[in-house]
């Protein structure tokens, strides 16, 4: 089976990637960057193309829907410039009002949309917001489609991310804190990549809250 993955290249869009080729997927990666941010090792993986693309610009890569793929959006923006113009707007809500007729003219078979369940406490309330909108769009769309909203996601590749994952991972335990951050539990990269392909094979639809699957809680 095909799979275009929108923001293939990024943090969690390699993994993914990764994890699909691993189980037999051909794997194309449509990003800002190409192949360019791609860890060595998986640069030249012989199932996934890392193409260089302005996913904005559907005539740019719509052609690649004529095999009908499954589509999987994993677009992340966690701070806005809009000097570049890079928005909450634009990259959650705007997208979405621009793919969606595209995906559903050419008859696409399942959009995955990697979404969020909650917001950081250092995270702006626009992203969630347009996170939501963004939701609305597709549970309105007649098109198969599964929402994953998640939590923060973290790895060993971005130290960072370990850092804010295991401070919230502790405020669960703190009366009147924890029900503030229940919904942004962290997720490993890994675990949530393999969440990614298991729902894709079973061609689940619906909503999934990563934090509602107590076997994937950071320990």
């Amino acid at each position: 089976m095909n799979v275009i993955v929108l923001g293939g290249s990024g943090f969690i869009g390699q993994a993914v990637c990764v994890k699909l080729a691993e189980h037999g997927f051909r794997v194309t990666s449509l990003s800002r960057s190409g192949g360019k941010n791609v860890k060595e090792e998986w640069k030249h993986h012989p199932s996934i193309t890392w193409q260089k693309t302005d996913v904005f610009d559907f005539s740019s890569w719509q052609s690649l829907l004529s095999a009908q793929p499954v589509v999987i959006n994993l677009i992340g923006l966690l701070k806005e410039n809009k000097k570049t113009n890079q928005t909450f707007q634009r990259y959650h809500v705007d997208l979405h009002r621009g793919l969606l007729p595209v995906l559903i003219e050419n008859e696409i078979p399942h959009y995955l949309y990697l979404s969020a369940a909650g917001k950081s406490p250092w995270m702006s309330s626009t992203y969630l917001t347009t996170k939501k909108q963004a939701e609305t769009l597709i549970t309105q769309a007649p098109l198969p489609s599964l929402i994953i909203q998640s939590g923060l996601v973290v790895d060993k590749d971005r130290p960072s991310s370990l850092f804010f994952g295991y401070s919230l991972a502790t405020l669960k335990y703190i009366p009147f804190i924890s029900q503030k951050v229940q919904n942004v539990l962290p997720i490993k990269r890994d675990d949530l990549s393999s969440l990614i392909v298991n729902s894709l094979i079973k061609k689940e639809t619906g909503i999934i809250q990563t934090f509602n699957k107590k076997d994937l809680s950071l320990k």
